[in-house]
């Protein structure tokens, strides 16, 4: 009973591990995800689910999970069991060339956004038995899916610890046995751990100094390549962060509400040194920006200051710092940015309107051109535009043979006054003038039939024209000769068969003359007319064998001819090749 059911989970897991794939193919994630999960829940053993579970994260853009679940198949399988396949699909999950799983990976990454609630138990049952086998990866991979799954489960991140401490991940078991703590854990043994490992890391305590306005609204960052430590806020206001690790530089990021964002180099540090900062950011001043009231649909505006984005709407009133100030306004036809020019404690008034976001779509333009466009606002401000056009994409003129691009669209230009200037290596250069509407879409036709170069151009084409009309001819001629040879052939056929046809007649006469001279029944007379038909039959006979014969020999020349004929009109009509403008010198 039990083998049966043993057979029905590996069957079932099988199944699932289907569905997960095809799921795959259709981008359906979160269907492959728990597909995956289903499988190797059923089979633990079902090794390639790992591998799809990645692969589903990836799509979902849970890249960190993503990363530890290659590294658990790689521990499973092994690197030198791994296809070629698995191998390239890996290396596209982790974004490196593929090597022996780490515990250690950047953070550089987005925050994980994989919230699904799930039961937690399945995934704690996994995390131990792939610590009781010493298979760390795998540990640290489930390990990361509980505490993803249910964060708020303290044993999770008591396992986490444990799983990062089997990869000799000391520090980051450190920080996720503080994290059970934290959630209420009380286990004796974590504390103990906590006691012991603590002593081989760095603390640092910051203060800052700044005015009442800003205080409670203070960034303080401490940075260490792409990483970036957690930080416990002191009752005295300062912020403490420990568990810091030793022989690396950090950086330490002030910032905040009208200050100007401070930046200190903190020097290596040795085990279980402790310091303490006192920063005092200067002061910038602050300046209150009110957007006018316009509808919401017409564009968003995203405010940029010294050290945050701030997405606004119609109508808002915002206190921001009063330095570096700058304003992005978007709508279906890109983004417009100006920089606001404010003084400190004063009130500016913010029309986006006047700052919407343009299209332009220009037709006309030769293929091969760089197009340079420089739009003038009515605020002074210069807003350029730039394109590259492919040479061989586009129309032929029939009239020039000058090749045409389709219309090209300028995204993200501004409504004003500006110029169109149009260089081609073969044409020439023409600027045209432009005037465009703000937040609308614009179109222009380009002449390019006054470029300079367009004559030289055409002086060509029509030397092409010619040169293919010759080939095209040489072509026809040689069908022609096809024809005739054809119709040569037809008529030696007949011809031969003609003469077959003969050749009975005069077997049939010469029989005729035998029977006539039996003497039995000899008549002269018979005899002589017999001999006299026989005669007359091989004479056409030999007529129609000669004309068969000469007919198959015009023929064969014909063909011979033909086939000499086409190879030399193909190796022309070659030569002459298609039309390519841009190869004209």
């Amino acid at each position: 009973m039990v083998r049966a059911e043993t057979n029905t989970g590996i069957s079932q897991s099988k199944r699932q591990l289907k569905f997960a794939r095809e799921e795959l193919e259709q981008k359906q994630y979160e269907k492959a995800l728990r597909s995956a999960e289903s499988a190797l829940r059923l089979d633990p053993s079902q090794v390639e689910a790992i591998l799809l579970k990645a692969l589903a994260h990836r799509g979902l853009r849970h890249f960190k999970q993503a990363r530890l679940l290659a590294d658990a198949y790689v521990e499973e399988l092994g690197l030198d069991q791994l296809s070629e396949d698995d191998k390239k699909l890996l290396e596209r999950i982790q974004g490196a060339a593929l090597s022996r799983p780490r515990g250690k990976r950047s953070t550089a990454q987005p925050a994980e956004v994989y919230t699904q609630v799930v039961d937690p138990q399945p995934y704690r049952e996994r995390v131990e038995s792939a610590l009781a086998e010493g298979r760390c990866a795998a540990s640290i991979s489930a390990a990361f899916e509980l505490t993803t799954v249910a964060p708020d489960y303290a044993d999770g991140w008591r396992l986490s610890g444990d799983a990062q401490r089997c990869a000799n991940q000391l520090r980051l078991a450190l920080l996720d046995y503080r994290h059970y703590l934290k959630l209420g854990g009380e286990e004796p043994t974590v504390l103990r751990l906590v006691e012991r490992l603590s002593p081989r890391y760095g603390r640092l305590i910051v203060g800052v100094k700044a005015p009442g306005e800003s205080k409670g609204d203070l960034t303080v960052r401490l940075n260490w390549g792409e990483e970036g430590s957690r930080y416990e806020p002191l009752p005295d206001g300062r912020w403490l962060f420990q568990d810091l690790p030793t022989d690396t530089a950090m950086e330490l990021v002030v910032s905040g509400l009208g200050l100007k964002t401070t930046v200190l180099n903190i020097e290596p540090y040795a085990a279980g040194e402790t310091r303490e900062e006192l920063i005092e950011p200067e002061w910038l001043g602050l300046v209150t920006i009110n957007l006018v009231d316009f509808p919401a649909e017409l564009a968003s505006t995203l405010l940029i200051t010294e050290d945050r984005e701030l997405q606004v709407g119609p109508g808002a009133k915002i206190r921001v710092t009063a330095v570096g100030l700058s304003a992005i306004v978007q709508n279906e036809f890109g983004t417009s940015t100006t920089h606001l020019h404010v003084v400190p404690d004063q009130q500016v008034t913010f029309d986006p309107r006047l700052y919407l976001p343009s299209r332009l779509t220009v037709s006309g333009l030769p293929a091969g051109s760089a197009v340079n466009m420089t739009v003038q606002t009515d605020d002074g401000r210069t807003v350029p535009g730039y394109a590259d056009l492919p040479a061989a994409q586009g129309r032929i003129d029939r009239d020039t043979g000058v090749r045409i691009a389709p219309p090209y669209s300028f995204n993200s230009i501004a409504g004003g006054t500006g110029t169109l200037q149009v260089d081609h290596p073969l044409l020439g250069e023409r600027q045209v003038e432009l005037v465009l509407e703000g937040g609308a879409l614009n179109a222009s036709v380009f002449d390019w039939q006054p470029l300079p170069g367009v004559e030289k151009v055409k002086q060509a084409y029509d030397s092409w024209q010619q040169a293919e009309a010759r080939a095209r001819r040489g072509v026809l001629r040689t069908a022609v000769l096809a024809g005739v040879s054809g119709a040569m052939a037809v008529l030696g056929t007949g011809l031969f068969v003609g003469a077959v046809a003969e050749q009975l007649v005069v077997d049939e006469a010469l029989q005729r003359a035998l029977e006539k001279s039996d003497p039995a029944s000899l008549d002269s007379a018979a005899i002589t007319q017999a001999m006299a038909d026989h005669a007359a039959a091989r004479q056409r006979r030999d007529g129609l064998g000669a004309a068969s014969a000469l007919s198959f020999a015009v023929t064969g020349l014909g063909v011979s001819l033909t086939v000499t004929s086409g190879r030399f009109a193909k190796q022309r009509l070659q030569s002459v090749g298609p039309w390519q403008p841009e190869l004209v010198e």
